[in-house]
């Protein structure tokens, strides 16, 4: 599992993110299609969080993080009021999402 072996901030920022998706009104009709979980999938990795186990790269858990960190990173346009509503900026973000891929061995991110 290496959600918990990463820095508690980063933990954080990880799951502000999972949550910020989990209602973001830009994924509502397109949320399984992007994120490639259902809402019960992301429910559940949130209830469970840190203790995920992301150890395979094509576990549900993976994809939804992944996916997750990836469409706040690159594919949403937030608004400067989304922004303070996840309670992390793009720099946090693009840094939790490198963090998490480095310490996966990945050599860069990106849709799963």
């Amino acid at each position: 599992m290496t959600i918990e072996s990463l820095a508690p901030e980063t933990q954080t920022v990880m799951r502000r993110v999972l949550a910020f998706v989990s209602t973001a009104r830009q994924l509502h009709e397109d949320f399984e299609t992007r994120l490639g979980v259902d809402r019960g999938v992301l429910a559940e990795i949130l209830m469970r969080w840190p203790a995920v186990d992301d150890r395979n790269d094509h576990s549900p858990s993976v994809v939804a993080i992944n996916n997750a960190l990836n469409e706040v990173a690159n594919g949403l346009d937030l608004s400067a009021e989304e922004w303070r509503q996840l309670g992390a900026t793009r720099a946090q973000v693009e840094s939790a999402y490198g963090e998490w891929a480095t310490s996966r061995g990945w050599q860069s991110t990106g849709l799963r």
